[in-house]
């Protein structure tokens, strides 16, 4: 089924932070690594709910990172 609610973070690892959030409009995806975030985690789930039919969870994203947690929210809000 799906959740009633999803708290997103896009920050799943200590990778994320080695490189200052200012900086990363400055890195491509592979530049920055090949770690998952909540990022990926919210386009399976929005890619999911589509296939399914059912509208996307109400969200949440409590990431400290600011330009992971505007990649998410523009993402769920399109």
């Amino acid at each position: 089924g799906i959740p009633k609610l999803v708290s997103y973070d896009h920050d799943l690892s200590d990778f994320h932070y080695q490189i200052p959030f200012e900086e990363w409009e400055n890195y491509t995806y592979e530049q920055l690594g090949v770690e998952k975030t909540g990022y990926d985690c919210a386009v399976w789930l929005k890619e999911y709910c589509e296939e399914k039919g059912v509208s996307h969870p109400t969200f949440i994203v409590h990431s400290m990172n600011p330009v992971g947690k505007e990649r998410i929210l523009k993402l769920l809000n399109m």
